[in-house]
């Protein structure tokens, strides 16, 4: 019980730094070997099958993390101009220990809510993720995500959010 409070406070607490943009302490929790993953989803019979190997939206280690945040800092990230304001609802989080001490492998579902004009109701992007989270005694650190979207295709003019 107590793993999966810590993986809760975990996850809400990425997300309001994400929300609030306060990407460079986002940054410090996130480990340095993370792989980061958003794969396309496809339409097909059985999900196991929606998912192709080397199909993504995004397939991002710790340095490209750290150029998309340099990226929002200098000002030229057109997709991000006016910034987004963002909400993150995170839930339905399930914690599981591995074989590894210390990690877990946390399944969580994300609903980001995303407005970046005053004339448009907010984008919403639904995301399914597994995470591995290091709880160990230092601080915890986001190891690896794969967001699997709900959707085949995004309604929203691009991705330069964290899922």
């Amino acid at each position: 019980m107590e793993m999966s409070h810590l993986a809760s406070r975990f996850l809400s607490l990425e997300a309001k730094l994400l929300d609030e943009r306060r990407y460079d302490e986002w940054l410090d929790m996130l480990g340095d070997q993370i792989t980061y993953e958003v794969p396309i989803r496809l339409s097909r019979r059985e999900f196991v099958d929606e998912t192709k190997s080397g199909c993504y939206h995004i397939c991002d280690n710790k340095e490209l993390l750290k150029l998309r945040v340099a990226r929002f800092h200098c000002g030229e990230a057109w997709a991000e101009r006016p910034a987004s304001r963002t909400l993150r609802v995170v839930g339905s989080v399930l914690v599981n220990p591995t074989d590894e001490e210390a990690i877990f492998e946390v399944d969580s579902a994300l609903l980001l809510c995303r407005q970046r004009n005053s004339d448009r109701p907010c984008d919403t992007i639904a995301v399914r993720r597994s995470d591995r989270i290091s709880l160990g005694a230092e601080r915890p650190l986001l190891l690896s995500r794969r967001a699997i979207p709900i959707d085949t295709v995004l309604h929203t003019p691009n991705l330069s959010v964290f899922v």
